[in-house]
């Protein structure tokens, strides 16, 4: 049996009511009472555990209900689509801004909400940390993208983040502000919540029941907040039971065909004689959630207590460098994370009172400082399409929040191909109604906050159809023409080579005429 007497003794020297006469013998009465009284304890516990309140015994169950709650966490995860948002981009800092993401395997009704927090001073995190709600476009070009609006008052910076919230309410994917200087405790605005969990939903006392786990990132350092209905984290009685608390890792990426798996567990407890006590334990198990093994990697952690909120801190080291975490930066550049509460006693009976839904911690954000003009050049006409296009870049990766043509006082709207507005878009628009003629485009661009004009000249000109169904002109009746045709029946634009029947469009009719000519 392991005791650290030193922490027994401070215990037990720290509640002593006893009095005695300041003599010699007074004083030798007292000291050998008391090493009596200690040996008793040593004694008294040896037997009420039956020998079993070393260390490992002891770590041993939280760590098995740690691994399992864990591995469960992770593979419902993985069960779902993990993919985050793509092309997270934002108009550029002014009065108003546009914030828009891509949700390419996520359909709307896979989502609770979508939210956007933003902030003009990160500097300052307490001066506030805002957010706007995101709905889908679901127009054409922005059939999969999402977006929402925000008042800056004419800022000229921002820093802001993405927080999905699937279906269930309590499964979030979400960024998270840097905390760039490594702060701890760190500011409410450097945290971001990864999941949320229903109040009384366990028959424990308020300290254990968990509603909300947070997380966050900076240079070099993880950090969580556990928060719970009650106040304090409650470490335990003399004699037990101890309560223990924790926040489990693994890689978004775990290979659960693996015959051993490796999580990690941030936790903390004081308590069991010295033998439970705050810090990072790696857990080797199975993917049916037995564990195989455990080792507390480091004690070396930050935590304090705030009223109902434990807030932690580790090196991110402890973990990312470990060759068995897995390859970092992973694929989500992220954590799978929960938490949980429990408690142990002198009979080594563990208990798991509460747990959270995982979620999922990225670490990343968006930001912008400052502001330059975006370029729109290669203007290009294609006759046979009627379709104008140009690029649109943008080297802070600002979308233009007017993306417009105007010829012969019409204005048209231009339409993106992609939404990386860093590396170049091109925008179009259809012309089916331009008789021949020259006509001058005005191109108008604008990223928020600068605009950019450009003028541009073409011609409609209709070449004469010398063999009907060569759609393409290229004096040849082939499969070529079908996919040409296919696209002008797409865009419903006309083609007096392509209408076979006569009905004065280019339809699915017309296709069939010209399949079948090819094959005859």
């Amino acid at each position: 049996m392991h005791v650290e007497s030193d922490v027994n003794f401070t215990m037990i020297s720290d509640n002593r009511h006893l009095k005695f006469d300041h003599c010699k013998k007074s004083h030798f009465m007292e000291k050998n009472l008391f090493k009596v009284s200690f040996l008793t304890l040593l004694l008294s516990v040896s037997i009420l555990t039956g020998g079993r309140t070393d260390a490992q015994t002891l770590q041993s169950g939280f760590a098995a209900a740690a691994y399992r709650s864990i591995i469960s966490s992770a593979q419902s995860l993985q069960n779902r689509n993990q993919e985050f948002a793509v092309n997270l981009v934002s108009s550029a800092p002014a009065d108003e801004i546009i914030f828009q993401f891509d949700l390419e395997n996520l359909i709307p009704e896979d989502l609770s909400s979508a939210i956007v927090f933003y902030s003009m001073d990160l500097s300052d995190p307490e001066q506030g940390r805002y957010s706007a709600d995101c709905l889908p476009i679901g127009t054409a070009g922005y059939e999969h993208t999402w977006e929402c609006s925000a008042s800056l008052s004419e800022a000229l910076s921002v820093e802001w983040y993405l927080q999905l919230i699937l279906s269930d309410g309590s499964v979030y994917y979400t960024q998270s502000f840097e905390n760039i200087s490594d702060s701890f405790p760190p500011a409410e605005a450097l945290l971001a919540q990864v999941t949320s969990e229903p109040a009384g939903d366990h028959d424990g006392d308020d300290f254990l029941d968990l509603v909300s786990l947070s997380a966050g990132y900076g240079p070099d350092r993880l950090y969580i907040q556990m928060e719970t209905s009650g106040s304090g984290f409650y470490q335990g009685d003399f004699f037990g039971p101890w309560y223990l608390y924790g926040a489990g890792f693994s890689d978004p990426d775990i290979d659960f065909s693996a015959d051993t798996l490796v999580v990690y567990s941030l936790g903390y407890g004081n308590g069991a004689f010295g033998n439970l006590y705050p810090g990072l334990m790696k857990l080797y198990g199975t993917p049916s959630g037995d564990i195989i093994d455990f080792e507390y990697i480091t004690e070396d952690i930050e935590y304090e207590i705030d009223g109902n909120q434990l807030k932690l801190a580790i090196d991110q080291s402890y973990i990312f460098d470990d060759s068995e975490f897995g390859d970092w930066p992973n694929s989500l550049n992220g954590l799978m994370v929960s938490a949980l509460t429990a408690s142990t006693t002198l009979e080594v009976d563990f208990t798991i009172f509460d747990s959270t839904a995982p979620g999922y911690i990225i670490f990343d954000h968006q930001f912008q400082y400052g502001n330059s003009a975006p370029v729109v050049e290669d203007f290009t006409f294609n006759e046979t399409l009627q379709r104008l296009s140009v690029n649109y870049t943008d080297g802070e990766n600002n979308l233009p929040v007017v993306h417009r043509v105007t010829i012969d006082n019409t204005d048209y709207n231009l339409l993106p191909d992609s939404h990386d507005y860093a590396n170049g878009v091109t925008f179009s628009v259809l012309l089916p109604d331009l008789q021949e003629d020259e006509y001058t485009a005005v191109l108008h661009f604008d990223d928020g906050a600068l605009s950019v004009y450009a003028d541009f000249e073409f011609a409609v000109t209709f070449a004469p159809c010398v063999l009907p169904g060569d759609i393409n002109r290229d004096g040849f009746l082939d499969i070529s023409d079908v996919v040409a045709g296919i696209g002008f029946a797409l865009y419903d634009v006309g083609d007096p080579c392509g209408d076979m029947n006569g009905s004065g469009t280019l339809d699915v009719l017309d296709l069939v005429i010209i399949v079948y000519l090819i094959l005859h």
